[in-house]
């Protein structure tokens, strides 16, 4: 934490199911001396993006989203770049979606009509499927196809379908008007020194690319309901792919890994050519799958093989 400047940490650490140690270390906010707690409250950033992702497999899974489908199907007319975009390219970063422009301006608030418009006039960086490049454009168009399908805000499904079942009492989309107890201050580095972050529109925290709200405590239940499958029922598994040395089902890894937005227990099914990379001399291996072009180092998760 000093190394690196870090205010404050709630942590957690659970073995089997079973909290060992959460605790917190640092401060909630700098100016009143405000330590951390298990129920300070962080913004998510992209660890919130596994709750998009999981709220498309609960459609996917009721029969209201398919994965192979053209996003068009649910956005209406879309640019003919974007007709062969599917689902699935969106949740694999792979639909050559790109990130916010420089010029964007975060203090504008906007609807999500208003920002599927922006969203639509910015070029793809490649054809569908031809490559991997981060998106949080892709993770906010998953939100608003959310939104679009049960014709509801995506954040609210969210309360519904995951928050509450799973006892996730803190966790909720960000909201600076509202009063939330146990809040922590954000924080940014400027040229080595802490400083406030600086001020969104109140509509662009509410997007889908990791706009909530989450404790320590929050993550414990998620991990717990992920691991005893109370969001999603069986998912297809898959025990090996071809082409690559070592594969596992999704049962040897842990339910909480995230692989870039798009939590593990969902992989065997959202990703065809999904694969584990090999252990090389105690070191983990990572050169990228042959049958996943362009898949980044970080983009796969790491277990060692035999």
């Amino acid at each position: 934490m000093q190394r690196q400047q870090i205010p404050g940490v709630s942590l957690a650490i659970v073995k089997n199911g079973r909290p060992l140690l959460v605790k917190g270390y640092g401060f909630s906010n700098l100016e009143h001396r405000v330590p951390v707690k298990a129920e300070t409250v962080f913004q998510s950033g992209s660890v919130g993006k596994q709750f998009t992702a999981s709220a498309i497999m609960m459609l996917v899974e009721d029969g209201k989203i398919g994965l192979e489908d053209n996003i068009g199907k649910y956005l209406g007319d879309v640019p003919d770049a974007w007709k062969s975009i599917t689902i699935r390219h969106l949740l694999t970063h792979t639909g050559g979606m790109t990130d916010y422009p420089d010029d964007f301006d975060f203090r504008r608030d906007l609807t999500e009509d208003e920002l599927l418009k922006k969203a639509k006039e910015i070029p793809l960086a490649f054809a569908p499927g031809e490559k991997w490049q981060y998106s949080n454009l892709g993770f906010v168009t998953l939100g608003i196809i959310i939104s679009k399908v049960t014709r509801k805000f995506y954040g609210d499904f969210l309360q519904e379908r995951i928050f509450k079942p799973l006892g996730m009492t803190s966790a909720r989309i960000i909201s600076e008007a509202d009063i939330v107890p146990n809040r922590a201050a954000g924080y940014r580095l400027v040229e080595g020194k802490i400083k406030n972050q600086n001020w969104v529109a109140p509509s662009m925290n509410t997007t889908a690319d990791g706009s909530l709200y989450l404790t320590a405590l929050d993550m414990i239940k998620w991990d717990e309901g992920l691991r005893h499958g109370r969001t999603l029922a069986a998912l297809p598994r898959r025990s090996r792919t071809p082409g690559c040395k070592f594969a596992a089902t999704h049962s040897q890894m842990p339910s909480h890994f995230v692989v870039f937005g798009v939590p593990s227990r969902f992989w065997p099914a959202i990703h065809g050519k999904f694969r584990f990379l090999t252990c090389r001399n105690g070191r983990a291996g990572i050169p990228p799958c042959r049958d996943c072009p362009g898949t980044p180092r970080a983009a796969t998760p790491l277990m060692c093989g035999p």
